[in-house]
């Protein structure tokens, strides 16, 4: 397992994801970012597709966070 911080435009989103997140979600794990910054962890497999975390990529994208923990498995 890997564990490294990296840009956040480095990472793709699961294009068959099947969680949705309605706007109260994103919004809420936004202002997560915004007032305790990028200490959760995005998990990835090894074609850097993100398996946990999507939510989080989003909130972190919109608080306008740069770089993000990667754990890749």
């Amino acid at each position: 397992m890997e564990d490294r911080i990296v840009d956040i435009d480095e990472l793709i989103e699961d294009p068959n994801n099947a969680r949705s997140h309605d706007k109260r979600n994103l919004d809420t794990v936004e202002k997560s970012f915004e007032k305790f910054g990028p200490f959760r962890s995005l998990a990835m497999d090894g074609d850097g597709i993100i398996r946990a975390g999507n939510a989080s990529l989003k909130g972190a994208k919109a608080a306008g966070v740069k770089k993000v923990r990667k754990v890749a498995f």
